[in-house]
């Protein structure tokens, strides 16, 4: 029977095998891509939302100039 001790002494369970270094490297991989990619996607929400948002504040101000003169709306009928 084989007994595995760490540096202090103490008794541990053995070492990984090779396989299981594998699995747990792709799993610890693959979640790190996964998170990667969600923080990525909900960057790119946030960029979007936001310049939609100033683009339509500035869109209404611009039109709120111009809106008079193109419509009837504030115009005496013919």
């Amino acid at each position: 029977m084989s007994v595995w001790v760490n540096r202090d002494g103490t008794i541990t369970g053995s070492p990984s095998s090779a396989s299981d270094a594998w699995v747990a490297g792709v799993l610890v991989g693959f979640n790190v891509l996964l998170l990667g990619s969600a923080v990525l996607v909900g960057t790119w929400i946030g960029v979007r939302r936001t310049t939609a948002s100033v683009n339509a504040d500035q869109w209404e101000r611009e039109w709120a100039e111009v809106g008079p003169t193109w419509s009837r709306r504030g115009r005496e009928p013919i």
